[in-house]
C-alpha cells in the first residue's frame, strides 16, 4: 500500500463513518448499523496502527543503512592503515 492508497483508504472509512453518525445524530442506532460503525472504527484503528509500524520500519532500515555506511567506511581505513 503507497501513500496515496493509505491516505485514500483512511480518508474513505473516515468519510463513511461520518456519514453514519450524521444520519443517526439523536436517533437511536439500530444494532447492525452500531455493528458496522465498530466494524470502520476497528479498520480504521488497524490500517493507522499499520501505518505506524511501517514509519517505524523505515526508520530502522536508515538506521541500519545508515550503520552500515559507516562500517564501510570504518573497514576502509582499516584497510589502508594495514597497508
Amino acid at each position: 500500500m503507497n501513500e496515496i492508497d493509505f491516505i485514500n483508504t483512511k480518508n474513505q472509512i473516515e468519510i463513511s463513518i461520518l456519514k453514519i453518525e450524521k444520519k443517526y445524530e439523536g436517533k437511536s442506532v439500530p444494532e447492525k448499523v452500531n455493528e458496522l460503525l465498530r466494524t470502520l472504527y476497528m479498520a480504521l484503528s488497524i490500517i493507522l496502527k499499520q501505518d505506524n509500524t511501517v514509519e517505524i520500519l523505515k526508520k530502522e532500515i536508515i538506521s541500519i543503512k545508515l550503520n552500515n555506511i559507516k562500517a564501510y567506511k570504518e573497514m576502509v581505513e582499516l584497510k589502508n592503515k594495514l597497508k
